[in-house]
């Protein structure tokens, strides 16, 4: 569960992470005291995972955990603690699923276990990457830069000698093997080196570093790396569920690396453009306001996503998934605006459906109302329409909430208000990944708690 005090915080090491430092078996919970600065270990070395494997400063023991996770343990042999850093598009491979299905790791073969595509040690359960922002996300990344910095939530800090157990999200890839279990141990390998399927290994990374739900991710790697079909995941009786709103997100993903002519040199931020559609009415009387308002709102962002704001009396021409919120705008006898408004989303055979809708009460005048207020309170509206938060424990100091997203997206954040007013402390938590149709828990120390925003990418 993710835990945060009353501050705006970054929901890091959370996914039952289980990371600790220890010399023995055995896991603990927390990392041993560090010496004095004079010891060696006071200079530290930042490195990526397979670097410091390659040069003999780790040994690393990585053992299968089931169809969602991977228990890795690095052990530091060198003399000075080390930075780790976990970048994204790491497979744990089993040789044997290689060899079994070829190529990109297909399905089929005899014996063997699955390999398995690798989330961010900074995810909660359900979440999978490091849900980088995509409009900071260079194109064609390979792997995120080696920075030494501390509190990087995508790298562990393991003192000498010591070993740093963690467990990290996960995704099959050689779909109808067996599901690794702890005695299965495997080799970690950058995906370049599993496949050399380019478009598999830009599906795997992009999602390791843009973020999304597991779900999304399980089936874009059964798309991907097994040649499956989307009819055919929707199709299964069995095995992993996986919604129809998570396999519209996959289908759009693929799509789109698809469309690329350069798939290595595949732009993230091509996953959050024409998603979030907005068409603007109300009175005649209004008219001239909302006109204006419109040319000032198209660009804004309304839940993470780019706005376009279209004619609203025609409908968009987009691909799905995408959402078109239709916002009335009312003057009320005090002069304040009020919003009503409703959501349709874009299937993947082009049709808008009707989603839910959603209002707020007047707060504003209509001379006070600007493009970004109006985002606001249609950010508010919505979460408090389509996310909630429903309290499922509680302690003395905190209290667990389950979220629930019904939303068609993956939230990959969300802004909590501990109280009914305004100016009530509010608690950001970023990264966790709550697939569309999906729940999560998350503790906050407070009686309790209300989704005041949330944060789409696209996936």
């Amino acid at each position: 569960m993710l835990r945060r005090s009353l501050s705006r915080v970054r929901a890091s090491l959370a996914f039952g992470l289980m990371v600790a430092a220890t010399s023995h078996a055995a896991f603990a919970y927390s990392e041993p005291a560090d010496p004095p600065p004079a010891a060696p270990e006071a200079n530290t070395e930042s490195v990526t995972i397979l670097d410091a494997q390659k040069r003999g400063l780790i040994e690393i023991d990585a053992r299968g955990a089931g169809d969602e996770r991977v228990r890795i343990a690095v052990r530091n042999r060198s003399d000075r603690r080390l930075h780790v850093i976990i970048p994204p598009g790491m497979v744990a491979s089993s040789a044997t699923a290689q060899a079994a299905g070829g190529g990109a790791g297909g399905a089929g073969g005899a014996g063997g276990f699955q390999s398995m595509g690798l989330g961010s040690i900074s995810n909660n359960l359900g979440a999978f990457g490091r849900f980088v922002d995509s409009s900071t996300a260079e194109a064609g990344f390979k792997s995120l830069p080696v920075k030494g910095d501390e509190a990087d939530p995508a790298a562990i800090d393991v003192p000498v000698e010591q070993t740093v157990k963690m467990i990290l999200p996960a995704v099959c890839l050689n779909y109808g093997l067996p599901t690794p279990n702890g005695s299965n141990r495997f080799r970690l390998v950058d995906v370049d080196d599993y496949t050399p399927d380019v478009r598999a290994r830009t599906a795997l990374r992009t999602l390791a570093t843009m973020g999304t739900s597991v779900g999304v991710a399980q089936a874009v790697a059964w798309h991907t790396f097994n040649g499956m079909s989307f009819e055919q995941l929707a199709a299964l009786a069995d095995g992993k569920p996986i919604n129809s709103y998570e396999l519209a997100l996959a289908a759009r993903f693929v799509q789109t690396i698809d469309q690329t002519a350069n798939v290595a040199a595949f732009d993230p931020s091509f996953i959050t453009r024409s998603r979030v559609f907005v068409q603007l009415t109300g009175r005649p009387v209004l008219e001239r306001a909302i006109q204006a308002m419109a040319r000032d709102l198209d660009g804004k962002t309304i839940l993470g996503l780019p706005v376009t704001v279209v004619d609203p009396s025609v409908a968009p021409p987009a691909h799905g998934p995408s959402l078109l919120l239709t916002i009335e705008l009312i003057q009320g006898e005090n002069k304040l605006i009020a919003g009503k408004g409703t959501m349709r989303n874009l299937t993947l055979d082009g049709v808008w459906n009707l989603f839910g809708r959603f209002g707020w009460k007047d707060v504003n005048t209509l001379e006070s109302l600007n493009a970004d207020k109006l985002a606001g309170a249609v950010d508010r509206a919505v979460a408090s329409a389509f996310v909630a938060a429903k309290p499922s424990k509680r302690s003395q100091t905190s209290t667990t909430l389950r979220i629930e997203n019904r939303l068609p997206f993956t939230l990959a954040g969300i802004v909590v208000r501990t109280g009914d007013s305004a100016g009530d402390p509010k608690i950001s938590f970023e990264g966790v990944g709550i697939g569309p149709g999906r729940a999560t828990p998350i503790s906050i120390e407070a009686a309790g708690g209300k989704v005041d925003r949330v944060i789409l990418n696209g996936l």
